[in-house]
């Protein structure tokens, strides 16, 4: 594929940079620009909603509105809205027995924020050897507080006498048959719209049809602006509707904001559950771009030495190599955060090393009072938006924080997790188109690369006939590492597709792309395979790329650098403030060519391990002692493990002498004494920057508990990928 650069920027783009880092070169283009988010606190608090019963009090608002956000998921689809039912769940049966006229029985604990007498439907799935199937549904009257509920739960035929895991969700039914949300009164701009997503509450899909309308008011008239029926029960139309509308006709008027639902109860006791996500006010401008897109690409387990861009003699990633290795910028060293998906991926978006953010295990929730870089891009304008794969990323666990979309993209079976590279990157695509007009950040994450190691058929073969020939090699190196390679290949021919559509779409030369990974994975190179525990180069060594205008073409950075400096340099490329109160360095002058190496002068970056297995050969697991540390300063690198005792033991490697770490120099008398003592400080350090943050912000309390525990599916997938037992 030819790489074009943009058409104003031909001159500059010939002398091999695009020196000005303005996008666009100066040209005037059409921007959506965001005016209100009437589903962010303060406006939701002004906001009359009328949905026939009790609010909740979860949506009860004082002067003070509640920071905490109103979200919805459907089919893994996370949003912003503007009111939801009260949903938990109240079961998590791991062995049920099926009794022999097919039931499973017992007794639940029921808690709902409801008044007395209100109805509930309980909405149970169940499992056996299979995939998740869903049980029929049924409707309880609950009492006020906590009650007691004995379940009486049909399976279908077949399972008599098995056992199967069963989860119960309980979802309060408040909703009378027409909705009405008044939205705080506005100012329409010239040009401006009215852009949101409608969708239905998967618990109430085979209720039928349900008719969604936006009216405008000026005092007392009022017009109809939309009217869609949407019938969950279609395929298509069972997830969220994407909408936009004109309100050019209002421009220079102050008007209100009227948001209808209403569906046709088919009896007594039917339901529906319509929801109205992130409406917000825009308006399109012809201006100079202040700010580029931003698209961060996470490649879960993606080691660097397997990338052509990186020295790999395979043609592994010959994309990559075109995008960002010919034409685009590359640090050649960039040290993860953690040998685990949570932690690095919470660094990235905060600047803070894992154990000053709090998710170190992958259970953990971060706080509120952590601010992550994706909070300042939403506040600042950006359109923001989110599709990742299996593993750890959970909502649940603040990844979604400042995400108008958060997009999870699940396996059909969570015991035999697959990558989706090829859904998730269509599902950004499918954003893209709706979203190119306005100034966005879109994070994709995907899980293709990790074991298992099952690339499509035209993939496994491509490296592995030198490979499998090799007598006396482990199975890990004949036949996982070629499948491991073609996983690459197969997400570089994705990727090429992918930057496709931004150029058809006409925002590439718009559009910043990083390219990054959470950590590498080990194939034996040190006795062990996979991630998690120790911390040698297969596993910290990950890629960092940038393409994208202002960028110098053809330049490598070899200082070191690392996760904790992603947040604060993807806020300076975006033009937009942000205080993580970090460690990372905002590298935005490096990335566009106006700093030299010297300002990574003396910086040291941490690697936490926290995992508490070890795989070795045929994957056996072996007990391994966390917390365990490293420390990289230039080329030195020094790590510490613990044993059952607490006794530590150091390994230091000289990465330019010895980049395959094969010579451990600890015992030498150049022992570097420096970054033991950096070591020795770490934790405590970390522990009291975390009670800094947590004074400067003000405890306000975590967006879910500090140790949520895993939600049941989560656990499940966690299982299958072989972090539990």
């Amino acid at each position: 594929m030819k790489l074009a650069a943009p058409r104003c920027c031909a001159t500059l783009a010939a002398l091999g940079v695009f020196a000005t880092g303005i996008v666009g070169c100066g040209s005037r283009v059409e921007v959506m620009r965001v005016l209100a988010r009437f589903a962010d606190a303060g406006y939701r608090a002004r906001s009359v909603v009328e949905t026939g019963a009790p609010v909740s009090e979860t949506d009860q608002y004082e002067a003070t509105p509640p920071r905490r956000p109103l979200v919805a998921t459907i089919a893994g689809d996370t949003r912003s809205v503007m009111v939801a039912p009260d949903r938990r769940s109240i079961v998590w049966w791991r062995s049920a027995s099926v009794s022999q006229d097919g039931h499973v029985r017992g007794v639940a604990k029921l808690k709902v924020a409801s008044v007395a007498g209100q109805r509930v439907l309980l909405a149970p799935i169940a499992r056996g050897q299979g995939d998740w199937f869903q049980l029929p549904h049924q409707i309880v009257t609950a009492g006020p507080g906590l009650q007691e509920l004995r379940l009486d739960l049909a399976v279908p035929a077949g399972y008599a006498g098995a056992r199967l895991m069963v989860i119960v969700y309980a979802v309060a039914l408040e909703w009378a048959p027409r909705t009405l949300i008044t939205l705080p009164a506005v100012r329409v701009p010239a040009g401006g719209d009215l852009a949101f997503a409608t969708g239905v509450l998967e618990e109430a899909w085979d209720q039928g049809p349900v008719r969604f309308r936006v009216q405008v008011c000026h005092g007392a008239d009022c017009a109809e602006v939309y009217a869609k029926e949407v019938d969950p029960r279609d395929g298509k139309a069972g997830k969220w509707q994407d909408e936009s509308v004109s309100l050019e006709r209002f421009a220079g008027q102050d008007v209100s904001i009227v948001l209808r639902t209403e569906y046709q109860p088919a009896n007594d006791g039917a339901f529906s559950f319509p929801l109205w996500a992130n409406p917000t006010l825009r308006s399109r401008e012809l201006v100079r771009r202040r700010r580029p897109n931003l698209i961060l690409l996470s490649v879960d387990t993606l080691r660097a030495d397997r990338l052509p861009t990186y020295g790999h003699d395979g043609d592994t990633a010959p994309f990559m190599k075109e995008l960002f290795g010919d034409r685009g910028l590359v640090f050649e060293n960039c040290v993860a955060a953690a040998t685990a998906t949570p932690p690095s991926h919470m660094t990235m978006l905060t600047g803070l090393q894992p154990s000053e953010h709090g998710l170190t295990t992958g259970n953990e929730a971060v706080a509120e009072w952590i601010p992550t870089v994706v909070d300042a891009f939403r506040a600042q304008g950006m359109e923001t938006a989110a599709v990742t794969e299996d593993g750890w990323l959970g909502i649940q666990y603040g990844f979604g924080r400042g995400f108008d979309v958060y997009s999870e993209n699940k396996s059909p079976d969570v015991m035999n997790p697959i990558g989706q590279v090829d859904s998730t990157f269509a599902a950004a695509k499918r954003w893209l188109a709706v979203h190119r007009d306005g100034e966005f950040f879109l994070f994709l994450h995907t899980y293709q690369v990790h074991r298992p190691y099952a690339p499509p058929q035209r993939y496994r073969e491509m490296f592995g006939g030198a490979a499998r020939a090799d007598a006396g090699l482990p199975r890990e190196r004949t036949e996982e590492l070629p499948l491991y390679d073609g996983e690459i290949r197969y997400v570089d021919d994705e990727l090429r597709d992918l930057f496709a559509e931004l150029e058809r779409l006409g925002i590439a030369d718009q559009t910043l792309f990083v390219l990054t990974s959470d950590h590498g994975e080990g194939f034996l190179e040190h006795g062990f395979v996979q991630h998690g525990a120790y911390l040698n180069e297969e596993v910290t060594h990950v890629p960092l790329m940038i393409h994208g205008p202002g960028v110098p073409v053809g330049r490598r950075i070899s200082s070191p650098v690392g996760h904790v400096d992603l947040a604060a340099t993807l806020a300076g490329l975006a033009h937009v403030e942000f205080d993580g109160r970090g460690q990372g360095k905002d590298l935005s002058d490096l990335v566009r060519g106006r700093a030299d190496e010297s300002v990574l002068d003396g910086r040291v970056y941490f690697t936490e391990s926290w995992g508490s297995v070890v795989f070795g050969p045929g994957n056996e697991t072996h007990p391994f002692f966390p917390p365990a540390f490293a420390v990289r300063q230039g080329s030195r690198k020094l790590a510490r493990y613990s044993d059952q005792s607490g006794a530590r033991r150091y390994e230091f490697y000289d990465l330019t002498a010895d980049p395959l770490e094969l010579s451990d120099r600890y015992d030498d008398a150049h022992a570097p004494r420096d970054l033991a003592f950096l070591l020795e400080q770490y934790p405590g350090l970390a522990a009291r920057r975390r009670d800094e943050l947590e004074s400067a912000r003000g405890a306000v309390g975590a967006l879910q508990p500090d140790a949520p525990g895993l939600d049941p599916l989560q656990e499940e997938k966690m299982r299958a990928l072989g972090y539990l037992n």
